[in-house]
C-alpha cells in the first residue's frame, strides 16, 4: 500500500461542473482500492460541486453557520456551499452527503498562529476528524470505511434545512443533516458480526456481498430490538466501481444497487411504512421512523440490480436508536 493513513482530507476543488471528470475517478479508484475514508468539500460557490467530490466513495462535506451559539435553532445552511447534484443516468443523485460548520471556524495557520476561515474547507476537516476520532473508538473501523460513512450519516440527525433525512430527486443543500459526533460516537461502540442476533442499543454491521450467494432480487437482513415510540435512523452505504486511472479504458460507475427497508415485528414481517429507500444513483440509502410497536425489527438490504458483471462489494450498516426523551432535539431541529 502507498500510504498508511486510514483518513484522507481534501479541502481542494477542480472541476466545477455537474460532471463525473478524470479526477472523481481517481479519488473513487483510490478510496476502494486502498479502503480509505475520503472527505471533501463540496465548494464554495453556492452550486455545483468541485471534483473530487462527484466521486462515489467520497464524503462530500457541505456547510452550515452555526452563529456562534450553542442552539441548533438559528442554524443556518452557509449561502456558498456548493450542493448541486452531479448529472446521472436517472437523475436521483443527492450530494454533499452531510454537512459540519463552515462559518467563522477558528484554527491554526502554518505559521502556528490562529486564523478564523470561511468555507466547506473549513467543513470537511471536522468530518475527518470525527472519522479518525470513531476509529480511535473502535479500531475495526479501519478496515470499513463504508461502515465509517454509514455512521455519520445516520447518526446526522441535525437538519438544517429542507425535509429531513435523504428523500430521492430533491436538491438537498445538506445531505443527511449535520454531524453529531455523540451519536455517532454511541453506534460506533458497539459492532455487531452476527446476521441473527438483535442490537439492543444503536450500533453498525459489516458485511461482504458475493453474487454467488446473495443474487439479484434477494435480501440480507440484520435485527435490533425497539420500543415503541423510539426515533430510528439507519443508513447504509457500499462502493462504486472505478477503472485505474492510468487507464485508456476508463469508467467511474455504480455497478452494484442496493435498497434499504424495514420490517416489523418478531417473525410476522411487515413493512413499516415509510421506511424505505430506493434510490437509483447513489452508493447510499437512508430510512428514518418511529417504531410503530414494541418488539423485534428487521433491516432488509436488497440486492436491486448489478451491472457490468461486479460480483462482489461490501457493505456498512449503522444503526440510531433514540428514546422518545430526545424526540425533541430531533424532531423540531433543538437541543
Amino acid at each position: 500500500s502507498p500510504h498508511t493513513a486510514s483518513v484522507v482530507n481534501i479541502s481542494e476543488g477542480w472541476e466545477e461542473d455537474d460532471h463525473v471528470h478524470w479526477t472523481d475517478r481517481a479519488f473513487d479508484y483510490w478510496a476502494r482500492h486502498e479502503f480509505v475514508l475520503i472527505t471533501k468539500s463540496a465548494g464554495n460557490s453556492g452550486g455545483s460541486i468541485t471534483s473530487p467530490g462527484k466521486g462515489w466513495n467520497l464524503l462530500t462535506v457541505g456547510g452550515f453557520n452555526d452563529h456562534d451559539t450553542m442552539r441548533w435553532g438559528d442554524d443556518t445552511i452557509y449561502t456558498s456551499s456548493a450542493y448541486t447534484n452531479p448529472i446521472s443516468p436517472n437523475g436521483d443523485r443527492e450530494k454533499p452527503e452531510i454537512v459540519a460548520p463552515a462559518v467563522n471556524i477558528t484554527t491554526i495557520s502554518a505559521g502556528n498562529s490562529l486564523v478564523i476561515g470561511t468555507g466547506t474547507s473549513y467543513a470537511t476537516p471536522q468530518v475527518a476528524g470525527l472519522a479518525a476520532l470513531l476509529i480511535d473508538r473502535n479500531g475495526t473501523l479501519s478496515a470499513w470505511p463504508e461502515a465509517i460513512r454509514a455512521i455519520i450519516m445516520a447518526s446526522a440527525t441535525h437538519n438544517i434545512v429542507g425535509p429531513t433525512g435523504i428523500p430521492t430527486g430533491q436538491e438537498l443543500r445538506d445531505g443527511a443533516g449535520a454531524i453529531n459526533a455523540a451519536f455517532a460516537d454511541d453506534i460506533a461502540q458497539n459492532r455487531n458480526t452476527s446476521s441473527t442476533d438483535p442490537c439492543e442499543e444503536s450500533c453498525w454491521w459489516d458485511t461482504g456481498v458475493y453474487s454467488s450467494t446473495t443474487p439479484v432480487g434477494e435480501y440480507i437482513y440484520r435485527y435490533f430490538n425497539a420500543e415503541a415510540g423510539q426515533y430510528v435512523r439507519i443508513a447504509v452505504s457500499w462502493w462504486a466501481r472505478a477503472d485505474s486511472p492510468g487507464n485508456n479504458y476508463a469508467f467511474d460507475r455504480l455497478d452494484t444497487d442496493f435498497n434499504l427497508g424495514v420490517e416489523c415485528c418478531d417473525g410476522s414481517w411487515n413493512w413499516v411504512s415509510g421506511a424505505w429507500s430506493a434510490s437509483w444513483d447513489n452508493n447510499y440509502e437512508l430510512v428514518e421512523f418511529v417504531a410503530p410497536e414494541t418488539g423485534v425489527y428487521r433491516i432488509a438490504i436488497q440486492r436491486a440490480q448489478v451491472y457490468n458483471d461486479e460480483t462482489s462489494n461490501f457493505v456498512g450498516i449503522a444503526l440510531l436508536k433514540l428514546h422518545r426523551v430526545y424526540l425533541p432535539a430531533v424532531m423540531r431541529n433543538y437541543p
